[in-house]
């Protein structure tokens, strides 16, 4: 049985963006490979173009399937206002 690895981060794409490419190489080895993302990830950016929580999760799920990812999981704490807590840490 291979082992199972947890990427976490704070927001869709988060995990992507920055270990995207070593997800993919031990989801196709075989391990369980998992995400966990914290927040919903919605906002409006300086142009004033705002991205919807539902748009950002169908992109995460997306993305989750080209790499191979086992499951997906969303926490949604507000995205500008995640608070350290025992509950977020435990």
């Amino acid at each position: 049985m291979k082992p199972t690895i947890l990427a976490m981060g704070a927001h869709p794409d988060d995990m992507e963006l920055e270990a995207g490419g070593t997800l993919a190489k031990y989801a196709k080895k075989g391990y369980n490979v998992n995400l966990l993302v914290l927040t919903s990830g919605g906002y409006t950016d300086m142009n004033g173009v705002s991205y919807q929580n539902e748009e950002l999760r169908d992109e995460a799920r997306e993305s989750a399937k080209i790499l191979g990812i086992k499951e997906l999981f969303f926490f949604d704490y507000p995205t500008r206002d995640l608070q350290v807590s025992g509950e977020v840490i435990g």
